[in-house]
Order: structure tokens, then sequence, then C-alpha cells
């Protein structure tokens, strides 16, 4: 019973994403590309997916946006693109911690990522290593 529901709730889901990208694309107008020097976007990683389901991860990431880059490794991660930045805010809330065929989406945004390697870099030459 409880798988019935479970899958009824994913199938749910994915008509609902299915319908915003619909109502999104039809709303959307014409603006100014993404500038590459400084993408909008998130990433989505996938701990332990099979690979059958790579098909139907890509569907429902196309249909929160373009999808720019999808690589597998010892985990599935997939870069999605977006105009503006509180679009790729929004989805990145809205997929972070769905679950998806039994395992749960993990989605930072490119802004974020950004950030945490600016930090991680400019923090080495304070309080690091004394040299004598």
């Amino acid at each position: 019973m409880r798988s019935t529901m479970t899958r009824i709730f994913n199938v749910a889901i994915l008509v609902f994403v299915f319908l915003f990208s619909v109502w999104r694309r039809s709303n959307m107008s014409e603006g100014p590309p993404v500038s590459p020097a400084n993408p909008a976007g998130i990433t989505i990683v996938v701990l332990h997916s099979p690979q059958s389901h790579d098909d139907a991860l890509l569907q429902l990431c196309s249909s929160f946006g373009d999808v720019a880059t999808f690589a597998r490794t010892s985990h599935t991660q997939v870069e999605v693109m977006y105009e503006e930045q509180e679009d790729a805010n929004a989805a990145c809330g809205n997929l972070n911690g769905m679950s998806f065929h039994g395992v749960f989406l993990h989605a930072q945004s490119l802004q974020e990522l950004r950030r945490a390697k600016q930090q991680q870099f400019s923090g080495r030459g304070r309080g690091g290593f004394r040299h004598r």
C-alpha cells in the first residue's frame, strides 16, 4: 500500500513539474541571454541512482530549466541553467530534498558554490601555516 502511494505521489510531482514548465515557458518573454561569465544556475547531485533512471532525471531537470551538463561518476550530477538568479534560487529550493525513485536530490545554486569556493581559497592566507 505504501509503495503504491509513493508511486502516486511521484507521478503527481512529475505532472505538476511538467505543467509548471509548460506554463512558465508560455509566459516567458525573450530576454537577454545568460552571461557566460556569471551564469545563473543550479547543480543537482544524486547519490546511488541507477543508470536506468537517467532519462527520467534529465526529463525532470529539463522541466525546471535548460540542462547544461550531465555527468555520471560515483554519483549523478546535472547542471541546469536559468536566465535569472531568482528562478535558479526558486528551483533550488523546490528540488533540494525531493525524493526521486527512492533517493533524495541535493540541489545547490552555482552562486552558492562559487561563494563557498572563494571563501575556501581566500581563507588560506590568514592564520594558516606559519613560516619560520
